[in-house]
């Protein structure tokens, strides 16, 4: 790194998270870890951009080339973490390289560069997807968790991480000169820039890397419209799953809870009419959505807010440009009752059990990952363990509701899909994968539930596993614009039809069936769904005046959280809460429209959990599996019955090409394993049973 910092024609810049950086030192026990860490940037240097530069470079668009490298603490360490991401334009993808024990027995103990996979493979490579670095870059780009403010672990302004430091490694820390400049605390006047610079690097990135995704799948080599998109469904995916996840809370002194806790802002924000924006002041998309009759929700609101004063009552226009979102206020003294109710703390790893509060039995956590490393830097990554946690400290940290939202992957993903051009061939017409009208019908179906709903992921079942360019277009009622899509969603709405072809009342299933939710939805206006949306949001407004709906909200919280834990980027346990006073075996829980939290049905977890299993197991499907193992076992006894093959191809396991043993190898922060005989725990024969573990709330 001191290379590169001393290099005129190479920009690096660094930036430095720690996940116990609330912890004041005063409260830092004997096994207490930082977690510190850094991410470097580096760019060459060009006549727009120079080394010396006041502004930090926050945008990689510009750049032919840039490299990221993930490194501890331990920044003379030859076997700690160190992890690069490489881009280039030319290429249009990132590729991942690490270094890594050299496995076999002629070079034990040595460590050599290994090249890992492409940002590409996250889509398209069997035995590659959501495995190795792909489990945490789950859609090939680069992620911060916690995306946006209020910062809760990141270095950033004038607040330091001093108080992390003990005399030796802030010694050391001073002694780089890329970290520190001479005469400067430990990380500052050097390299090391503020994390909001970062959030601009990486949200650059993924609409740099989304772009050229969408080229390679949609594009032909030769940049005309390709006829049969590649990797559709892994597209779908971002408008149904929760492919990934980023880390909200409430900023300093707001008393606002994060509003991607209830729905999911982070995505429509940026596309949808679904919630309020400046499209419902413009006369022609007015003329577009305006009904020729008053709908029956618009009435039944009108009564319900003004009773008989009919002079007082919302015309359709009215109701479009009043329509807002109410903010998420809620009560200081009655949030801090719920977190002392719940026992809210932030823990770490000890292994010693006597220092610990909670004691996580053996199978809980998915192939014994832990989430962290242990004070004395050994860790025990036999499958399954018994994990010990010890609370860092008691609350949140500096910033209370700590939540779980919809990623920036999730929602680039949408709006890749929905706003494309189309190659020469087609004068670079627009196309989309949905309508609006079927969009917003997806995005109502559970539309409380922004993560991990169950609903939308039966739905998912679905997506055709190819789609056909459709060659007439649709007019853009609001531009009159031409817009083409593809036969997908005409597909999805006859396959789901055909699901409930016989079934019933829709009306009467919808509780309990999606796909009735969703055709019922199909048959909505938009402003109804405007309605819904905002019955739904002035309750909840209303609810957070009330300690026990905040009780309610959190313990919602903390279910979404046991819901990711056992997945593999969930590498640091110290950056998102915990309940402990929520047993193990609590059950998962779901929002409603009506605003209350209630169990998520069996029916629900069952869907959920085989999906969640599937990714936190050794051969993961970011896809879900339509055919349940029963139903495959019935197959193949039939199939043998009749003396033909057992099984077909398609659904034949798919083999792991990555070079990493398994998952678990990729979660842990020190890649030594010599002092550790049981580093895989997929393989290792006598601890096969914690290779497909439950996973519990």
């Amino acid at each position: 790194m001191s290379q590169f910092w001393e290099d005129d024609d190479i920009i690096l810049q660094t930036y430095a998270v720690a996940d116990g950086q609330t912890v004041p030192r005063n409260k830092q026990k004997e096994w207490f870890r930082s977690e510190l860490r850094f991410i470097s940037v580096i760019f060459p240097a060009d006549a727009n951009h120079k080394k010396g530069d006041k502004a930090p470079i926050a945008s990689v668009s510009w750049a032919p080339w840039f490299v990221l490298i993930a490194a501890s603490s331990a920044i003379h360490s030859e076997k700690d973490i160190l992890h690069i991401m490489s881009w280039s334009r030319e290429d249009g993808q990132f590729r991942y390289y690490a270094r890594d024990l050299i496995m076999n027995g002629e070079a034990t103990g040595q460590h050599g560069w290994v090249y890992l996979c492409s940002s590409m493979d996250a889509f398209d490579a069997p035995g590659k997807a959501y495995l190795g670095p792909l489990n945490g870059h789950v859609n090939g780009g680069i992620v911060m968790k916690e995306i946006h403010k209020p910062w809760m672990h990141w270095l950033v302004g004038g607040r330091g991480v001093t108080d992390l430091l003990d005399f030796d490694l802030a010694n050391e820390l001073m002694e780089a000169p890329w970290l520190t400049h001479p005469g400067f605390p430990p990380l500052y006047g050097a390299s090391v820039q503020s994390g909001e610079t970062f959030e601009r690097i990486v949200l650059d990135s993924l609409r740099v890397w989304f772009t050229s995704r969408r080229h390679k799948d949609f594009m032909t080599a030769s940049g005309e419209t390709e006829e049969r998109p590649r990797n559709i469904q892994r597209w779908a995916a971002h408008f149904f799953l929760t492919t990934n996840i980023n880390i909200a809370a409430t900023s300093n002194n707001a008393n606002i809870v994060p509003s991607d806790h209830f729905f999911s802002y982070e995505m429509l924000r940026g596309y949808s009419d679904l919630l309020p924006n400046r499209n419902m002041y413009d006369k022609k998309w007015l003329a577009a959505h305006v009904l020729p009759e008053t709908p029956a929700a618009l009435t039944a609101w009108n009564e319900e807010q003004f009773g008989s004063a009919k002079h007082k009552y919302y015309t359709q226009e009215k109701w479009f440009q009043k329509y807002s979102i109410a903010s998420f206020g809620y009560d200081g003294p009655s949030y801090l009752w719920a977190s002392r109710e719940l026992k809210l703390c932030t823990l770490q790893e000890v292994s010693n059990e006597k220092d610990a509060q909670l004691v996580v039995p053996k199978n809980v956590l998915a192939g014994g990952i832990m989430m962290g490393t242990l004070e004395d830097g050994a860790e025990d990554i036999r499958g399954g363990d018994q994990t010990n946690f010890a609370v860092q400290q008691w609350g949140e940290g500096d910033n209370p509701w700590v939540i779980l939202q919809s990623s920036v992957d999730d929602a680039h993903g949408v709006w890749m899909a929905q706003r494309m051009f189309l190659g020469d061939d087609k004068n670079a017409a627009r196309c989309q994968l949905f309508s609006e009208k079927t969009f917003n019908a997806l995005q109502m179906v559970d539309f409380w539930n922004p993560i991990y709903s169950w609903r939308r992921l039966k739905l998912m079942q679905y997506i055709p596993v190819a789609a056909q360019f459709v060659d007439t277009p649709t007019k853009d009622l609001v531009t009159g614009e031409d817009v083409y899509t593809y036969d997908l969603e005409q597909n999805f709405i006859d396959a789901v039809k055909k699901r409930m072809s016989g079934k019933g009342d829709l009306k009467k299933l919808q509780d309990r069936w999606p796909e009735a939710e969703f055709l019922l939805n199909l048959e909505k206006p938009l402003i109804e769904h405007q309605i819904r949306i905002s019955n739904y949001t002035n309750q909840v407004a209303q609810n957070l005046g009330d300690a026990t709906w905040i009780l309610n909200y959190l313990k919602l919280a903390e279910s979404r959280r046991r819901m990711f834990r056992p997945m593999p980027m969930n590498f640091f346990g110290s950056n998102i809460p915990y309940c402990l006073a929520m047993p193990l075996g609590h059950p998962w829980l779901e929002m409603t429209e009506q605003a209350s939290v209630r169990p998520i049905p069996k029916r629900g977890v069952d869907v959920l959990k085989g999906w969640l299993e599937s990714l936190a197991g050794a051969d993961p499907n970011v896809i879900p599996q339509k055919q349940s193992l029963k139903e495959i076992n019935k197959m193949i006894k039939e199939n043998v019955k009749q003396d033909t093959v057992g099984l077909p191809v398609n659904l034949l396991p798919r083999p792991s090409t990555m070079r990493m043993a398994c998952q678990r190898f990729i979660a842990v922060t020190n890649p030594e394993t010599s002092e550790r005989p049981y580093s895989c725990p997929f393989m290792a024969g006598e601890h096969l049973a914690s290779a497909h573990t439950a996973v519990e709330a």
